[in-house]
């Protein structure tokens, strides 16, 4: 596991953890799917918008205890958005933490 420390704007401070697990994910009971990302896909939600149906007819993971409504846009959160940057400006960095394709 690894953490990386987020600065806000307004001096808050907040932890976002990257991670791999061998286990296949499993929403928790407050939540009606997890979406798996893949850098690239990361990307393309911070930069435009995208449908959860589009995502998945893009061969996106999703593993959905609910049924979910395919319109729904995706938004990304302010970690994602960072993530996005990362990705943008940092990939040597990020592909050396986790032996990963970006």
């Amino acid at each position: 596991m690894a953490p990386v420390l987020i600065k806000g704007v307004y001096g808050e401070y907040s932890v976002m953890y990257f991670e791999e697990s061998m286990d296949k994910p499993v929403p928790s009971s407050e939540a009606k799917a997890i979406v798996l990302l893949k850098p690239a896909d990361i990307v393309i939600i911070c930069s435009r918008t995208l449908t959860f149906g589009e995502y998945i007819a893009r061969n996106g993971i999703v593993v959905e205890r609910e049924k979910m409504d395919r319109n729904l846009n995706l938004v990304p959160f302010p970690q994602l958005r960072f993530l996005s940057r990362l990705l943008n400006d940092e990939s040597e960095w990020l592909k050396g933490l986790f032996n990963m394709k970006i």
